[in-house]
């Protein structure tokens, strides 16, 4: 069971596929359309940490100690989208926090550095700033009006795949897995994979659910 927070991320569409409309067909062109409106506010997000040095005697991965290098930087990988065209956007907190460099790239490829405005390490989900504004991003929606049967795509960078898609449904709502009786979950089928932190859309209008 794939679970994924209320507030929290993977670029995931919930998309209200005709339900109250039995006879109508599926469309031609699939979640074409929908991810065509989508995909120019969504964003990969790479949080940068830079190794720290070894202290003397202890061990080093084996390729860099041969060569007498310190261990090289690692980048943890994950998505996002925007929220407005201020250049605000929303991506999962554990891909940028505790970094020393977040880098995010556009959907024109543009690859910027930005700024980390704040985190919530419950929810898993933080904020981030560029200094680019964007395109006007959809408003957000309610995530109370999602049900479960309504389709879910997810866009992200699984394993460093830029824009991938993966669709689903929404198997449930209001799923409690804390102590915190205001923390609720959605759960999905969606096969998400390490990098598909993303928000929700919904059809026709293709607003975020938040």
């Amino acid at each position: 069971m794939m679970r994924t927070t209320l507030l929290a991320l993977t670029v995931s569409l919930a998309m209200l596929a005709g339900c109250a409309a039995p006879s109508r067909s599926f469309p031609p062109d699939g979640f074409a359309n929908a991810l065509a409106r989508a995909m120019p506010f969504a964003v990969g997000v790479y949080g940068v940490a830079r190794a720290e040095p070894v202290a003397e005697g202890a061990a080093q991965p084996q390729a860099d100690a041969e060569r007498g290098e310190p261990a090289m930087p690692y980048a943890r990988v994950g998505a996002g989208f925007m929220i407005d065209n201020q250049g605000h956007l929303v991506t999962a907190a554990h891909v940028v926090t505790d970094t020393d460099e977040i880098i995010v790239k556009l959907a024109d490829q543009r690859v910027l550095p930005a700024t980390l405005v704040g985190a919530d390490a419950e929810l898993d989900i933080a904020l981030l700033r560029i200094a680019s504004p964007g395109p006007v991003a959809p408003p957000l929606g309610r995530s109370a009006q999602l049900r479960p049967g309504h389709w879910v795509l997810s866009v992200g960078e699984p394993y460093g795949l830029n824009r991938s898609v993966a669709a689903g449904i929404v198997g449930g709502t209001d799923r409690h897995f804390s102590d915190d009786p205001e923390l609720l979950y959605l759960q999905t089928d969606i096969a998400l994979n390490p990098g598909n932190p993303a928000a929700r859309w919904s059809m026709p209008a293709a607003r975020s659910s938040a």
